[in-house]
């Protein structure tokens, strides 16, 4: 195997200066810092960029200069952003600017050159007393090993080595210590002793021996891509840990950060996202690799949050459509969270506090950085708002409550093995109260509960091989009872709900081998087992006046019940071959095998994805691939009064794009289309409103598409507008349609045309201020129908009945949407650690934009006019604090 390394996700971890995975072939480490190295950094970097983080500009300077550049994403200051007049420079010159102020430097090797942290504890001239001096070494060749880890036990120090191969560690009390050191591309070294006197230095050799060292997760910046690649980045659109904090952003919401991204759709009030034309259930949500089942809060106010605090991640990725082999089970796509990684050394904390929630986070190291952790925590303020917010002339009293928690912890075994350990439990709780009137009320109480725990295990089997094994347990629970009383205290109730509880547990066992054979080719393979069990347990009970054939009026009871328990055996396998069969042409072909128990589902889903580069930084990429997504066990309808479970859904998809990198600009367009086979029935309120028992609207409609389309063109441009700022902005024209009776139908989400903008602009190192517009086309709505009649009713004559009924579905449309949205963000230096300050402005010019409409019935016409009816979200100033230290 050459040399290069290969970048894969959810690696081992090891020393505390990176924590990445990377690969490397039994040619020196050492031998490879020679003029094969040193010509990389004397290439062309054609480099301009200004107020950029750092991470962009790494990927910036790979895609303009053809170098590969590798790093450690949590090494790279979050609050950097640098600028870089390099067009006529080289690359090494390029690093010196963008590094210019931080604590890294770089290394290079013969394919690569890699962004580590500057060598501590180097040799001075002076004092000779005390202390321990050593330099590291390759076995074979002898020479000095740059970037080296150098840790000295039970004392908390880490140094790195320098060109030269040197470190220091001053100041240690006298003792026996052991000094252990390790590098990419070697093995790590067993421990070496070093006894310490206070009046004389004591010197130390490491010698280490080459080797494919297993550590972490690697970032090898996106504009190169080979057969080593962990994914095609076709369709992929990543945020950054410093692109979420500056971007505007509701509630502080992970889900709400990617609202502007192309593709998606959302409305103000719902956190849940349709992809392409898709429904929100179409996208898979996975956190470090886990699926995520109905990660929401306040699912009775239409999931207004996330169940993962924004804080927590690290970077969030969708990919929308062109998902390969090993993903399965959605239509949409795949929403990848990753969770942040401990920093370089040492322990790290962090409160926050704002109008909607107060959180905590901690993050550190421990026993020489072979271990790191991550715990975060976050209760919501709703309940507290609106408790202030309401007075004594208010009828509802609405107290929702909401909280969640995420641990993680990752240690190194040996250098070939790392597990894992994560939990992340969330719950929320609603309780509604209306008293409208002496005899009206409306009451609910709602409680849900998501727990989820999993542990990994990652092992470098051998130079080319890596096995990654995942054991998951997820549980959720929901209780919901209520009632609803129109017609006085003494009579029947409109609605009842008596008792709706469920519960779901799922215990998934899942297995990845990852296999290189050879320079040009890459095999994947594996599968997944899964015992899923729900529980369902409803009744309810639902009046309804009428009127009588003597003329009097009469209620009308209907009851319905559903008790049932399923069980379910899921078990998929994977396969896929990437090639490599020319420099810049990469091909994968690859399918997956899914098989559902409680369905009866035996799908077949085959695969191709295909990524060339043209030169002059074009890269074009296509993919091809049928899609499934069976019944879960946990998406029974029974409040509608389902009892069996439906075939999975099938989707054919394609999508081909186009991206440009030249300078400081992106460019990129794709093409895509979708189409769907056997859709299951959905239930869907066409009023929209946002009611506490959806299912007893009477605006509640069954759907039965006989089939569905989604296709669209995807515009994105990105480019600096100054010496500090940048904008980017995007166009989509698409469509998404169902087959309802012979006619083609638009989904509810339908947006045909969309325009997204954002701006961010920092002024200095302190300020931080970003602007996001967009707008797209009103969204189709169902008008409803007004049926008057009169009843002879004594001894008053003649009274009239109303029949409201849905018309024709999505037949109509919503005016335009559009709004702005603003945040500034405020850096203070406070003791040792750092404070934040933000201001976030939630539609700034307070755009009324509707929800859906309402309608007036004229009478004695008995025909109804459409006004303007219930509204999203207004303007909604928020603000907040987040202390780190």
């Amino acid at each position: 195997m050459s040399a290069e390394y290969q970048a894969r996700g959810r690696r081992l971890g090891s020393a505390p200066w990176v924590a990445c995975l990377l690969l490397l072939g039994p040619a020196s480490p050492a031998a490879a810092q020679t003029a094969s190295g040193a010509s990389l950094v004397e290439r062309p970097a054609r480099l301009v960029i200004a107020a950029a983080p750092l991470e962009t500009a790494l990927g910036r300077l790979q895609a303009s200069s053809g170098v590969r550049i590798a790093y450690s994403a949590e090494s790279l200051p979050e609050e950097a952003r640098v600028s870089c007049d390099c067009a006529e420079s080289t690359v090494g010159e390029a690093l010196a600017t963008l590094l210019n102020g931080t604590d890294l430097t770089y290394v290079t090797r013969a394919s690569h050159i890699l962004i580590v942290l500057a060598p501590r504890g180097r040799i001075g001239a002076a004092n000779d007393s005390g202390g321990v001096v050593g330099s590291v070494h390759d076995a074979e060749s002898g020479l000095p090993i740059a970037a080296a880890s150098v840790s000295l036990a039970g004392t908390g120090q880490v140094a790195t080595t320098g060109e030269d191969g040197a470190f220091l560690f001053a100041d240690v009390p006298p003792g026996s210590y052991m000094i252990r050191a390790a590098a990419v591309g070697y093995r790590q070294a067993e421990a070496t002793r070093a006894d310490v006197r206070s009046d004389v230095r004591t010197t130390v050799t490491v010698i280490l021996e080459a080797a494919p060292l297993a550590l972490a997760e690697i970032v090898v910046a996106p504009g190169t891509f080979d057969v080593r690649g962990e994914e095609f980045p076709l369709l992929r659109q990543t945020l950054t840990r410093a692109e979420m904090d500056a971007l505007p952003q509701l509630g502080e919401d992970a889900f709400r950060v990617l609202e502007r991204l192309p593709g998606i759709a959302t409305g103000d009030i719902s956190a849940k996202m349709q992809v392409r034309g898709g429904h929100d259930d179409e996208l898979m949500i996975a956190l470090d690799g886990v699926e995520l089942f109905e990660p929401y809060h306040m699912k009775d106010l239409d999931s207004v949050l996330g169940i993962l605090d924004v804080q927590a991640l690290g970077s969030m990725s969708l990919l929308a459509g062109g998902v390969t082999a090993e993903h399965g089970d959605r239509l949409s796509g795949l929403l990848d969270l990753r969770t942040r990684q401990p920093r370089v050394e040492g322990n790290h904390h962090s409160l926050g506090l704002s109008v909607s929630s107060l959180s905590a986070r901690s993050q550190g190291t421990f026993d020489g950085g072979r271990g790191a952790w991550l715990a975060s925590a976050r209760r919501g303020f709703l309940d507290l708002l609106l408790e202030l917010a309401q007075t004594d002339e208010d009828n509802e009293q609405l107290s929702p409550q909401y909280f969640d928690v995420l641990g993680k912890v990752d240690f190194l075994v040996g250098t070939r093995h790392r597990l894992g350990l994560h939990v992340l439990h969330a719950g929320d709780n609603l309780d509604l109260e209306e008293i409208d009137g002496p005899d009206d009320l409306d009451e609910l109480h709602t409680d849900w509960r998501n727990t989820n725990a999993w542990l990994t295990w990652d092992w470098a089997a051998g130079e080319a091989l890596d096995v990654t094994t995942t054991a998951s347990l997820a549980s959720l629970s929901r209780s919901r009872q209520g009632q609803v009383d129109a017609r006085g205290a003494s009579q029947h109730a409109d609605f009842v709900l008596a008792d709706d509880r469920g519960d779901f547990d799922f215990l998934t066992l899942r297995q990845d081998w990852l296999w290189a054979p050879a320079d040009a080719v890459l095999l994947k393979f594996g599968g997944e087992v899964r015992d899923a069990r729900a529980r369902y347990d409803y009744r309810r009970e639902t009046g309804q006046e009428i009127a009588l054939e003597d003329g009097a009026f009469g209620f009308d009871l209907d009851t319905l019940v559903v008790a049932l328990e399923s069980e379910s055996t899921e078990a998929s396998a994977y396969f896929a071959t990437r090639l490599q069969p020319a420099n810049p042409l990469v091909v994968e072909v690859g399918g997956r095998y899914d098989h559902r128990s409680h369905s009866g589902d035996d799908d077949f889903a085959p695969r191709v994805h295909a990524s060339l580069e043209l030169g002059g930084g074009a890269t074009l990429r296509g993919s091809w691939g049928v899609y499934h997504q069976s019944h879960g066990v946990e998406e029974l309808s029974v409040v509608d009064g389902e009892r069996a479970y439906f075939p999975s859904e099938r989707a054919t998809q394609w999508a081909a794009g186009l991206q440009l990198t030249r300078g400081s600009l992106d460019a990129r367009l794709e093409a895509y289309r979708r189409t769907i086979e056997d859709p299951r029935p959905r239930y869907l309120n066409v009023i929209r409103q946002i009611i506490p028992f959806p299912e007893a609207g009477n605006d509640r409609v069954r759907f039965l598409p006989e089939r569905g389309r989604a296709d669209g063109i995807e515009l994105m441009l990105s480019a600096k507008t100054g010496a500090r700022s940048a904008i980017s902005t995007s166009y989509i024209l698409a469509r998404a349609e169902d087959r309802l009776e012979g006619r083609w139908v638009p989904r509810t989400f339908d947006q045909r045309h969309t325009v997204n903008a954002r701006w961010h602009h920092s002024p200095n190192e302190r300020w931080d201020l970003a602007a996001g517009w967009q707008y797209h086309t009103g969204w189709p709505n169902t008008p409803m129908e007004f049926v008057v009649d009169t009843v002879s009713v004594e001894p008053n004559g003649l009274d009239l009945i109303v029949d409201e009924r849905p018309g024709p579905v999505n037949s109509v449309r919503l005016p335009a949407y559009h709004r702005m949205d603003f945040r500034a963000t405020r850096s203070f230096s406070v003791g040792d650690g750092t404070l934040r300050a933000f201001v976030d402005l939630f539609n700034l010019y307070g755009r009324e934009n509707l929800r859906s409409f309402d309608y007036k019935i004229v009478l004695p016409e008995g025909r109804a006019i459409a006004n303007p009816g219930e509204t999203l979200l207004p303007f909604l100033p928020s603000f907040g604090l987040t202390w780190e230290f």
